[in-house]
């Protein structure tokens, strides 16, 4: 078996000369001399607006991701707003999870109203857990709800009261 041979393999180039991956003049695939600023692979490479169209997309995303998951954060970790909260009555209907980051968001449904309109409070997970074994389809319960961010259309569940029973308050963390 011989040993590789030819510009290929590097081997034939006399001192001086640049190996070359083909041997059309394309200037994607020449190899391009050290120093040489003025040839077109390099003026391709650098076309400035063609990295910023290309990087900003990404850039968007990546704050896109920033802003959504610090205003989640806020929802979760923060306290109800009492100025906003508000009293309601109605039927249950189960508790649901939208699978997500961390160990998703949980929701209590009730019906409220005279058209049993299904209403969706946000809970922690260890609330949706107790009220599931808790509870059964129908019963009446009120639910004091509250925003945790000002502005915000997310209810959060603060108290549930079934039949005179307090199954969950959290009155203390109310701001």
């Amino acid at each position: 078996m011989r040993p590789a041979k030819g510009p290929r393999y590097g081997r034939a180039l006399r001192p001086g000369e640049l190996p070359r991956a083909s041997e059309s003049d394309d200037p994607v695939y020449r190899r391009v001399p050290v120093g040489d600023d003025g040839h077109p692979a390099l003026q391709a490479r650098r076309n400035r607006v063609h990295s910023i169209l290309t990087a900003a997309p990404v850039l968007m995303f990546i704050i896109g991701l920033v802003v959504f998951y610090r205003n989640e954060g806020a929802q979760t970790d923060g306290g109800p707003v009492a100025a906003a909260s508000e009293q309601l009555t109605g039927s249950y209907q189960g508790v649901s999870v939208v699978k997500g980051a961390g160990s998703g968001r949980h929701y209590l449904w009730v019906g409220v109203g005279q058209s049993d309109e299904r209403r969706g409070f946000r809970l922690q997970r260890v609330q949706a857990a107790g009220i599931r074994d808790r509870l059964a389809m129908g019963d009446t319960l009120t639910v004091d709800v509250a925003p945790t961010v000002v502005g915000s259309d997310t209810r959060w569940l603060w108290r549930l009261v079934v039949d005179g029973e307090v199954l969950i308050d959290e009155s203390a963390t109310l701001r």
